[in-house]
Order: structure tokens, then C-alpha cells, then sequence
């Protein structure tokens, strides 16, 4: 298969799973959801099942995203600054 099948198949592995994490819905939720079998949902988080655009489908709509987010790369994480960092320095008050 193709490098870029691959790369696209991953990113939809990734996505799902992102997108349920941050949704709070178990896998069970999700295959229940979107009308296909869990071991189908544990497949593709795993990257091991090649989801037919009918899947992919039924997946972004039980995730409330549309097929596009699903197939896009991940977005890029800001760098970090390097630098100085801020130091705040504990203070005590006395007891008077």
C-alpha cells in the first residue's frame, strides 16, 4: 500500500481516539454510537482496520465533527519559548 495511505489511515486512528477522549466517551459509547462493533472501533484506534468511507462517516457523526477533521493532519503545537523563566518568589507573612 501506498505511504500515504498509511499516513491518512493513522490520522484518522489518531483522531478518533483524540476525539473520544476529549468527548469522555468510552469506545463501547462510540461503536454504539456510530452503529458498528466495538472490535471495529478498537481496530481502527489501533491502526490495524481500514474503515470504508461509510464508516468514516458514521464515525464524525457520532463524534459531532465533520469527516474533513478526521482526515487532517494534527494540528501543530505551539514551541515552547526558551528563555528565562519567571520565578515568583514565596513570601511569609510574620505573625505580629
Amino acid at each position: 500500500m501506498p505511504s500515504s495511505y498509511r499516513v491518512v489511515i493513522g490520522r484518522v486512528a489518531k483522531s478518533v481516539r483524540a476525539r473520544r477522549l476529549l468527548l469522555e466517551m468510552s469506545q463501547a459509547d462510540l461503536a454504539r454510537l456510530a452503529d458498528i462493533s466495538l472490535r471495529t472501533v478498537e481496530q481502527i484506534e489501533a491502526n490495524v482496520y481500514n474503515p470504508s468511507l461509510r464508516i468514516i462517516c458514521q464515525l464524525a457523526d457520532a463524534l459531532d465533527i465533520n469527516v474533513s477533521e478526521l482526515l487532517a493532519p494534527p494540528a501543530e503545537k505551539p514551541e515552547r519559548r526558551r528563555g528565562k523563566k519567571s520565578t515568583v518568589k514565596a513570601t511569609t507573612s510574620k505573625k505580629r
